[in-house]
């Protein structure tokens, strides 16, 4: 691929169903969720990638010393996922990329191809505001952003705005089909975690 795509990891946050953040999350040969989604995002080819944290940064960030991204610290977290997507957005923008892909840290076991699928589907589709992966009719995440339709986030207001309504707004959405249920998780439970993890292992 020619384009060059920005990663985005939500692990804002405060996580209060699961009694810690997700990021922290341990798989059983002790990988934690976050760096298995930071390097899902750079095995697809995600360059660079940026974690946005708020409740519980410092402990993340801590506990993360070797990874290879960059921190965006979201401080207004508790007005909702859409601030994190504002914060990540505008620090990725200073950078030279042509979209930005966006991963729920909890979205936990996305394929990789999933990805490469959907910045495929971008590249061959440049007039295209954004690429949402679709499991049996459901939109899920992660999301694709073009560069310009990024610009139209960093200038909405991170805590009145919502990403839905921006997409619906700008209507020339992909909604591309994909063979991977994952894209439709949401992992907020330790019961959810345990059951994703014994899932993973079957595999």
């Amino acid at each position: 691929m020619q384009n060059k795509i920005g990663g985005i990891i939500l692990a804002a946050g405060e996580s209060s169903r699961m009694g810690k953040p997700k990021a922290l999350l341990l798989f059983p040969d002790k990988k934690t969720l976050l760096t298995a989604q930071a390097q899902l995002l750079r095995d697809a080819g995600c360059q660079p990638v940026v974690v946005v944290v708020g409740a519980g940064s410092d402990v993340i960030v801590r506990a993360h010393p070797h990874l290879e991204v960059s921190w965006c610290v979201n401080k207004a977290w508790e007005t909702g996922q859409f601030s994190s997507i504002h914060a990540g957005v505008s620090h990725l923008l200073h950078h030279d990329i042509d979209g930005v892909i966006i991963l729920p840290v909890d979205t936990a076991g996305v394929k990789a191809q999933t990805l490469v699928n959907i910045m495929k589907e971008a590249e061959k589709n440049p007039s295209l505001s954004a690429v949402v992966p679709v499991f049996n009719g459901k939109g899920g995440h992660p999301v694709y952003l073009t560069r310009a339709f990024c610009v139209k986030v960093a200038e909405s207001d991170p805590q009145k705005d919502r990403l839905d309504i921006l997409l619906h707004r700008a209507g020339d959405i992909l909604h591309l089909p994909v063979d991977d249920e994952a894209i439709l998780k949401n992992i907020n439970t330790p019961d959810e975690w345990e059951r994703n993890c014994s899932d993973a292992s079957s595999l």
